[in-house]
């Protein structure tokens, strides 16, 4: 093993800290704040957002450039990079392999590349993207065992290439988690409600649990309300036709703050997913003591089993589940609060540079 002589240089793509109520963004900001504060290792952030580019070195400097075009970027790289780590499964095109160092991409989830979810809609061009980042990185970081074993899937022989790290809550989160619990605020005033936190896209379904709302007899739905946060869709139209009901509110985009306020108030989250990488809404919710509705998917089997109430994909069952809450009028549980040290990827790379 050889031994380090400098203090390892990270460059870090922090591309989805911009992309409005995404998971990976909050997954990302987490990790630059883990490895900002591990002294072992030197981090330089790389900034690329749904409308400019930002390179900070030498000096920074803006583009405007939309968000799929920032992967063909050809960046003032600096020398002397150890490290490359692209935390959304995509590579630059013309950043020069001989600049990058070690080369570490986070998978959050092979929905748009594993033959078990080709219902998934996606240009094939970001596929072919998404496959060819796969092809020239060193080292894979996995959300979850479930994204682990979608990986091996695809790629058996590269089962030394990977490690788990789960995600965790931001400072940002853990910081608002605090301050809820002591203003004891909800999101709603007065009434009772149910939640549905994401886009509104197939893979998050929140048309199933619409459509169980609906089913339920007149007299429970007059007792609560459904609430829908999240950008619009390929279900959009479906939920826009659903939603005739006074009792059902489709609110949009909502920052972060406002999302986990609506959170914390919740009779119950509901997180019909029928495929996901992780589950960030639903650790957050469950951080906040928030009862979860989840789909029996196996990432939430994983994580959340013993937490969150796993359903399977039927109207009727998610209709009877609701009912017994809104008969109970339970809202708080036990809280899902795991630990981290905050020096995972530190270690990681550590290691990757070890070897």
């Amino acid at each position: 093993m050889k031994t380090l002589k400098t203090t390892p240089f990270v460059l870090l793509d922090v591309n989805p800290l911009n992309h409005r109520l995404s998971g990976v963004g909050k997954v990302v900001q987490a990790m630059q704040e883990d490895l900002l504060q591990d002294e072992r290792i030197r981090v330089q952030p790389w900034f690329t957002s749904t409308t400019e580019c930002v390179v900070p070195v030498p000096e920074p400097f803006q583009v405007s450039l939309h968000r799929r075009w920032a992967y063909w970027l050809l960046p003032d790289v600096p020398s002397g990079v150890s490290i490359t780590h692209f935390t959304n499964a995509m590579i630059p095109f013309l950043m020069p392999e001989s600049r990058m160092g070690i080369k570490v991409l986070t998978l959050h989830d092979l929905a748009l590349i594993h033959p078990d979810h080709e219902w998934i809609p996606e240009k094939k061009s970001v596929r072919w993207k998404i496959e060819r980042a796969l092809q020239r990185a060193d080292h894979f970081v996995c959300v979850s065992e479930t994204t682990r074993q979608d990986f091996l899937d695809l790629y058996p022989d590269r089962t030394g290439d990977v490690t788990v790290i789960h995600p965790h809550p931001g400072f940002t989160f853990r910081q608002f988690a605090e301050t809820i619990e002591m203003r004891n605020q909800s999101g709603h005033q007065g009434k009772p409600y149910f939640l549905v936190v994401g886009n509104q896209n197939e893979r998050k379904n929140p048309l199933l649990a619409i459509e169980a709302f609906l089913i339920l007899p007149e007299s429970y739905r007059k007792e609560v309300d459904l609430i829908l946060i999240g950008e619009a869709g390929n279900q959009t139209d479906s939920i826009r036709k659903a939603v005739k009901s006074e009792q059902l509110k489709s609110l949009g985009y909502r920052s972060d703050e406002e999302t986990w306020t609506w959170m914390a108030g919740a009779l119950a989250l509901l997180a019909p997913a029928r495929y996901e990488g992780f589950g960030l809404q639903v650790q957050e919710s469950l951080w906040l003591g928030t009862p979860v509705l989840a789909s029996d998917i196996p990432v939430f089997r994983e994580q959340f089993s013993g937490y969150a109430e796993l359903l399977e994909q039927n109207k009727e069952v998610w209709a009877e589940s609701m009912k017994k809450r809104i008969e109970s009028g339970k809202r708080e549980e036990k809280k899902l609060r795991r630990e981290f040290n905050g020096k995972e990827y530190g270690d990681l790379y550590l290691r990757l540079l070890n070897r």
